[in-house]
């Protein structure tokens, strides 16, 4: 793991961090009210809602301009962009057609990433601490991603994850009889 000494900024994912962008960025708020936007805001995570692709343009410039003018912030370009609820994400969820909150299908590859993480048949762990790991692991990404109002994404992963757990221990079994 490469470390990077940084001057700036707080250290991602700390505590401090949302706390301070929410200060900072309360001006933003007003802004976007000031102009009749709706948009939802947590940390530096904003979407901004329109009713059509030219004035999501138009708005994405204009706050940009923005943001750099009277925050002295750079807009990062390759995270920001317009598109439809259901082509957007914002803090791991989407918006779908239906209009039901959904998780991400990012948020849900990062989950298949940690199955397989979790599910290697090298590891020399017990069955025991397996399923610990798991069962903290998966706990945790329930508390939050459970919020989904439409779970079919999340649901459709379940014998998927099932046949990976068990490839983990037929490889385990088939490695220790094979020896």
């Amino acid at each position: 793991m490469l470390l990077q000494v940084s001057e700036e900024g707080t250290p991602q994912g700390g505590p401090l961090s949302p706390l301070l962008a929410h200060i900072y960025l309360d001006e933003l708020d007003k802004e976007l009210e000031k102009r009749k936007l709706a948009f939802s805001r947590y940390a530096d995570d904003c979407n901004i809602y329109v009713s059509s692709r030219r004035a999501a343009e138009r708005v994405l410039e204009g706050i940009s301009q923005w943001i750099k003018g009277e925050l002295r912030l750079e807009v990062n370009a390759s995270k920001s962009g317009t598109g439809r609820p259901w082509e957007r994400k914002f803090l791991g969820f989407r918006i779908n057609p239906a209009g039901k909150i959904e998780a991400a299908p990012q948020s849900v590859e990062r989950l298949k990433d940690k199955v397989r993480e979790l599910w290697r048949s090298c590891q020399s762990l017990s069955s025991v601490e397996l399923r610990e790991r798991w069962c903290a692991y998966i706990c945790g990404w329930w508390a939050y991603d459970g919020l989904a109002e439409e779970r079919r994404n999340i649901f459709g992963q379940e014998g998927w994850i099932r046949r990976h757990i068990r490839k983990c221990f037929w490889e385990r079994w088939h490695d220790t009889c094979a020896n």
